[in-house]
């Protein structure tokens, strides 16, 4: 899971130079930490702390529990995938503003070897990497003039256009001082990673998963009196430009400007909502029948790249 870094101006902003400002960092590491000082398990045997210099990192726009309007995550992670005992450090990074230029420098990241058992059984199968979120504002970014985000591993340098305003935040892809070291993350849940809108904060969205194919336009328009019923409003009032992220059409967006659902205990991971009535016709040789069933709705927030 990427560790949450939440990074206020009024805390982080620091002057560097005449010209430069940093956001905030995590530490940039450059050797390994000392060695540990407690004792080691019969089962374990001391080992190594390998420092690595990222050579692809994966990179997407998101958003992250507990975010406002108006914020996005820069969500960062290395191409160093495994599984076992070993511990990865988060990959450190510095943010730094300076002319229109937003500045993300990424040092090296650790592996540590150190205390793990001889046998991995006990450690799990998931895999691990070095990850990093990068919480920053749209006025961070009108304030510092940024058109441009440069990601950096020193010596090179990946740039990125910013295309920005008071609805979404777009990155597209511009000039490399070296190999292509920064690149897109595929999100097979999102039709482009590197493009976020800036949802008001009682966005909810509401879906029928028990809903067939066959019944998807009918779905919808109930789904919109339902939430129309209960004082929801689609997204697109507040953002006329919007066009759902998700690669299917099977959830769908609105406001809850009364605050009816969106506060809800579990709205994060999804809620029964109500239930709209369903409509089938059975045939037969003694006549139709027409038969119906509740579907239900439910609610949730949108998760990282919804």
């Amino acid at each position: 899971m990427f560790k949450f870094l939440s990074i206020t101006l009024a805390t982080f902003l620091l002057a560097t130079s005449a010209n430069a400002q940093t956001l905030g960092q995590m530490p940039l590491r450059t050797e390994a930490p000392n060695a540990q000082t407690a004792p080691l398990p019969d089962n374990v045997k001391p080992s190594r702390v390998d420092t690595i210099r990222p050579q692809r990192v994966e990179i997407t726009l998101g958003r992250l529990p507990g975010m406002t309007e108006g914020q996005f995550a820069i969500l960062m992670s290395a191409s160093a995938a495994m599984t076992g005992c070993a511990k990865f450090s988060d990959l450190p990074y510095e943010v730094r503003f300076k002319d229109i230029f937003m500045d993300v420098i990424v040092g090296n990241y650790t592996i540590d070897y150190r205390r793990a058992p001889n046998t991995t059984h006990n450690c799990g199968k998931s895999y691990k990497m070095p990850t990093a979120e990068i919480v920053v504002s749209r006025d961070d970014m009108v304030t510092h003039n940024v058109k441009k985000i440069r990601f950096q591993s020193v010596p090179y340098i990946n740039t990125y256009e910013v295309e920005m305003d008071s609805d979404y935040i777009k990155l597209i892809p511009g000039e490399n001082l070296g190999p292509d070291t920064y690149q897109a993350k595929t999100v097979n849940t999102n039709l482009n990673p590197l493009l976020l809108w800036f949802y008001p904060d009682n966005t909810v969205m509401l879906y029928a998963p028990q809903a067939s194919a066959a019944d998807k336009k009918i779905v919808r328009q109930k789904i919109d009196a339902f939430a129309q019923s209960r004082g929801l409003e689609p997204l697109n009032v507040s953002l006329p430009a919007f066009k759902s992220p998700l690669p299917v059409d099977n959830m769908y967006y609105y406001v809850d400007k009364r605050n009816v659902i969106a506060q809800a205990q579990g709205i994060e991971n999804g809620i029964p909502f109500g239930n709209i009535a369903m409509e089938k016709s059975i045939y037969g040789l003694q006549g139709d029948q027409i038969v119906q069933s509740a579907l239900t709705i439910y609610a949730k927030k949108p998760g990282t790249y919804e």
